[in-house]
């Protein structure tokens, strides 16, 4: 199909300063020339300034753009794409050339009432440490269990977003501290615990066990600024690193071979006691091929206390994964989105957190008015019941409830000795 005929020629007058026209054709051809198809070209697509600012700031909100544009078509007659949209959103951002302004940042973070830290050796910027005086009150309140681990792509300069975690005594999930890396190396992490520690120094002496994943410059660094506690490796990530890491290939093993292995391991993983485990590991030993064995003394025999059931009691509140803290990185990206510049980052974490500290209150007040109208609770629990919120109950309950099983033959209340 041949195109449209139609044409407007100009040329540049002698003096340039004007466009003059020497020749029109406004036959069109080829081509609907309806209504419809004119609303829909670009210019005619374009919001005015006052709709454009207006949009601008629905976009902060994160809207469903659909919903967005249908609005704008209902109430202006323009016919806008999600392009347009997000094109109009990104210009925004582009328009803000102090977003990753490191000044600006930490000005902003203090206005917030964070404190602030910041690692650089004059040229290159490492990391920034910010915590508020909630997440010290939360550290301060709840320190037997510390969850650490980074997330990703919440920014748009690519630095990591670190994350100390507790659990309060409802069983809800506090960010304790937050730290924008530029790298992970030991140096770097070192600094981010060490400023954790400065600024937590009485809280930090009631730590009970870190949980994270198998990164060895962490655990390496934790080890060393935190050597009074102890350090668990997260159950989910330790079974997916033994699927990963035994390979049939290199380790000249079949397919049967990996997963018999992998049963193994699992059962070693869930093991209830020392003996339990002794008893599994005798059959690993005796089943599993050379290679596989010789990978797992290598890298995790050794280090058994830190990723078994049996030994993960030390203040971890019941906790053997590091889910919770993935659940919260989680919810953070659907908050905040992603490839936020610095200030985006920080103004929408906020609201976030605005947000988190509302539902904590709210459930840490139903804890107080809302209790069962029936239960069976013997007269202990009942006491229990009535001073502890729901979910430490739960953990004293389960106390109570094996003490049934239990015959103490004699006790020493000076010695807090007893026999069993």
């Amino acid at each position: 199909m041949s195109i449209c005929q139609a044409t407007i020629k100009l040329y540049v007058t002698r003096d340039r300063q004007k466009l003059r026209i020497y020749e029109v054709n406004l036959n069109h051809q080829n081509h609907d020339g309806s209504e419809i198809f004119f609303s829909h070209l670009p210019e005619n697509r374009k919001l005015s300034p006052k709709t454009t600012k207006e949009v601008a700031d629905q976009l902060k909100l994160k809207p469903n753009k659909k919903f967005l544009q249908d609005k704008i078509i209902r109430e202006t007659g323009k016919f806008p794409t999600i392009k347009d949209l997000q094109n109009l959103n990104a210009n925004k951002i582009n328009r803000n050339h102090n977003g990753n302004d490191l000044k600006e940042a930490k000005k902003l973070l203090e206005q917030k009432g964070a404190d602030v830290h910041i690692l650089s050796d004059g040229t290159d910027f490492h990391g920034l440490y910010f915590s508020t005086n909630d997440m010290k009150n939360s550290m301060k309140a709840w320190p037997e269990v510390v969850f650490m681990d980074g997330t990703y792509n919440l920014l748009d300069s690519k630095l990591t977003t670190m994350i100390l975690m507790v659990e309060d005594s409802n069983g809800i999930s506090e960010i304790v501290a937050i730290g924008l890396l530029a790298n992970e190396k030991y140096e770097t992490i070192k600094w981010y615990l060490e400023t954790f520690l400065q600024n937590n120094q009485e809280a930090c002496t009631r730590m009970k066990c870190v949980m994270t994943d198998k990164d060895l410059v962490v655990r390496k660094a934790i080890k060393e600024v935190f050597p009074h506690v102890s350090l668990y490796l997260c159950l989910f990530h330790t079974l997916k690193s033994f699927s990963k890491q035994i390979k049939t290939k290199e380790m000249h093993i079949t397919g049967e071979d990996k997963d018999k292995c992998l049963s193994i391991l699992q059962s070693l993983a869930y093991s209830s006691s020392p003996e339990e485990y002794d008893k599994i590991y005798a059959k690993f030993c005796e089943q599993a091929p050379t290679s596989v064995i010789d990978y797992f003394n290598k890298n995790w025999h050794n280090i058994r206390d830190e990723w078994t059931s049996y030994s993960m009691v030390n203040g971890n509140l019941d906790n053997k994964t590091n889910n919770r803290l993935e659940n919260l990185n989680g919810k953070l990206k659907q908050v905040l989105g992603r490839e936020n510049t610095l200030i985006e980052f920080i103004n929408s974490f906020f609201i976030w957190d605005r947000s988190h500290n509302i539902a904590s209150a709210t459930k840490a007040m139903k804890n107080f008015y809302t209790k069962p109208s029936v239960n069976n609770y013997s007269p202990c629990e009942q006491l229990y019941s009535e001073i502890l919120t729901n979910k430490a109950f739960e953990y004293v309950q389960k106390e109570l409830k094996a003490a049934d099983f239990v015959t103490i033959l004699h006790s020493d209340l000076h010695t807090h000795h007893c026999t069993i």
